[in-house]
């Protein structure tokens, strides 16, 4: 197996854990430990996964004003 494809398997193991939680904080604080614990990065990985936990946080909350407005 290539290095991409070890990530791209991680990655989607990452992916299956998040969606195993049904509330929306619990998926952004699982997505966060797990890329932070993955080591994806020779540096930041917890300013990345603490920087995808916004992101995720962010795009949730903009559906959620989204169909409020609807």
């Amino acid at each position: 197996m290539t290095q991409l494809t070890l990530l791209e398997a991680h990655w989607s193991e990452i992916q299956n854990l998040v969606e195993q939680y049904c509330d929306i904080y619990d998926q952004a604080i699982v997505a966060f430990l797990q890329m932070a614990r993955a080591q994806f990065f020779w540096d930041v990985n917890k300013r990345t996964g603490r920087f995808m936990m916004n992101v995720f946080l962010r795009s949730c909350l903009d559906q959620r004003i989204v169909r409020n407005f609807l």
